[in-house]
Formats: structure tokens, C-alpha cells, sequence
């Protein structure tokens, strides 16, 4: 819906894809490799925690709410790198979870 309301804003809404696919990944590997709802649950609300704290910094520098400008490409990739680093390592790590319970199942 962002692009819909802010069709000049597609490198930030971007962005906010690229986190919420990334956490999603993380969450899903917690989620499958301890099958502990309640701990994704806790961790979800970690993230949206620090996620607040850290805008509530940011949001001092560049302005409360939605931003006036987009940012530019390289912005947008310098903003998500962290969190694709993330999300491809929760998959690398839900990849070799995998691949040890298959390996257990055929013993």
C-alpha cells in the first residue's frame, strides 16, 4: 500500500519489503528449528522493540514519519544489507537444519 500512497517513495518501500522478508526468514527458522511459538513471539517483539528505539534515533537526523525524498539506490542497499545478511544466514543455517534431520530420518 505504500507505493499506492507514496508512489515516489519506491526505493524506501523497497526497503521495508527487504526487512520484512528478511525477518520473516529469521522467524521462520526459529520457528522450525526449536517448534517454540512462543519464542518467535518474544523474539518478534524484540525486533519491533529495537526497531522503535533506533527510529526514535534516526527519526531525530531526518524527520519524523514518512520521508519527503526517496532515497537513493545505493542508500537503500547500504540500509538493507544488514538485514539480507541476516535473512541469508537464517536460511543457510534452516538449510543445514534440514539437511541433518533428513540424514538422522534415514538411519
Amino acid at each position: 500500500l505504500n507505493l499506492i500512497f507514496y508512489p515516489n517513495l519506491v526505493v524506501w518501500t523497497t526497503s521495508q519489503v527487504v526487512y520484512a522478508t528478511a525477518g520473516g526468514i529469521l522467524f521462520a527458522c526459529v520457528y522450525y528449528i526449536t517448534d517454540n511459538f512462543w519464542l518467535v513471539v518474544f523474539l518478534h517483539g524484540l525486533y519491533d522493540f529495537f526497531a522503535s528505539i533506533w527510529s526514535c534515533f534516526v527519526s531525530q537526523a531526518e524527520g519524523i514519519g514518512i520521508p519527503a525524498v526517496d532515497s537513493t539506490i545505493m542508500q537503500g542497499i547500504k540500509e538493507a544489507f544488514f538485514d539480507c545478511t541476516i535473512g541469508v544466514i537464517a536460511f543457510i543455517v534452516l538449510l543445514v537444519v534440514l539437511n541433518k534431520r533428513e540424514k538422522e530420518s534415514e538411519a
